[in-house]
């Protein structure tokens, strides 16, 4: 099996969208938006969003956990059980370089549970999207469908996170995989 651990809703399409066009993994996404709804918007209205956006780049599922902001054993619990559960095959998470404390105990904990089978992708650091190893681009229409994907959500059009969603079109590994 493969994964693709998401901190939130949207975050799997503007890191990881190539990724997920090319592996076709399982895709969780770990928090939801419920601690900061007024700016983001309603969980549930970014879950579906989530889920238009995966099907538009033909991920194998996708699946929203509700885990609670700062509770690092939980979220050791969960991933736990994943790797034990079944035979993981390699796994995505977020780059330790980074300023968001959900992506960044992700990344901890990731690395942690996953060792040798995960590869980490950048997000962004104060604000700036953070570069390392670029992610290629395998198919013609794959920044295209990426552009779709990011339409999905139309809940996020007036937030801060909007300045990721038209920027370059680039991903980028924190090691070369």
């Amino acid at each position: 099996m493969k994964l693709f651990l998401s901190p939130h809703n949207d975050d799997e399409t503007l890191f990881g969208a190539f990724t997920i066009l090319r592996e076709r993994p399982r895709v969780i996404v770990c928090y939801d938006s419920a601690a900061a709804q007024r700016v983001y918007g309603r969980p549930e209205i970014r879950e579906d969003e989530s889920r238009q956006a995966c099907t538009i780049l033909e991920a194998e599922t996708i699946e929203q956990w509700h885990m609670p902001p700062g509770d690092e054993n939980f979220l050791h619990s969960r991933l736990s059980t994943l790797m034990f559960a079944g035979t993981i095959e390699h796994v995505w998470a977020p780059n330790l370089d980074c300023s968001h404390p959900d992506h960044r105990m992700l990344a901890e904990v990731a690395a942690d549970v996953f060792g040798d089978k995960l590869t980490t992708y950048h997000t962004y650091k104060d604000g700036v999207r953070v570069e390392g190893w670029s992610v290629p681009i395998l198919g013609d229409d794959w920044v295209g469908r990426k552009l779709q994907a990011l339409a999905c959500y139309r809940s996020q059009f007036h937030t801060p996170a909007r300045q990721f969603f038209l920027g370059h079109q680039y991903e980028f590994y924190g090691e070369p995989q």
